[in-house]
């Protein structure tokens, strides 16, 4: 369907550009038109609408699924990267992956690991707390603890 479309284009562009030429070497006077709307109704008229259809809910699935696929890329090279700085300033400490459920504060994190909250906000690079938001994944020192 598409490949019509962009036939009738180059068609329309190379009649176009045949009438300027024409009109330049004086062989043709006057204004040159095209009727845009008229092709682009002719088209349709030529296209059944279910198809149209079809093809642009498979290009809009497909453009979502690529800036997804794109997203969730830079997510892993960010996290990566994050991950590779940790392991450069301290390349013995050990991390924790913990994901941010609903209603966590750094306070209670910094509590359940013994970890500083200052400490977990630089690692994560959490400047306030709209930072802390639901799903989010933070790394978290590893810190042993004695069992008494």
């Amino acid at each position: 369907m598409f490949k019509f479309v962009v036939k009738v284009v180059v068609v329309v562009l190379a009649i176009q550009a045949a009438l300027g030429y024409l009109k330049k070497e004086g062989i043709i006077s006057g204004e040159i038109k095209i009727n845009y709307t008229a092709v682009k109704e002719k088209i349709f008229e030529a296209i059944p609408k279910e198809k149209i259809a079809k093809e642009v809910k498979g290009l809009i699935y497909q453009k979502v699924k690529e800036g997804i696929d794109s997203r969730v890329d830079q997510l892993g090279t960010e996290f990566s990267q994050k991950l590779n700085d940790v392991q450069k300033d301290d390349s013995e400490q050990k991390m924790l992956i913990h994901v941010i459920s609903d209603g966590e504060t750094l306070r209670e994190l910094s509590e359940k690991y013994g970890v500083s909250d200052k400490v977990i906000k630089k690692i994560n690079k959490i400047h306030g707390d709209r930072d802390l938001t639901v799903g989010r994944e933070l790394l978290i020192p590893f810190v042993a603890r004695s069992v008494t």
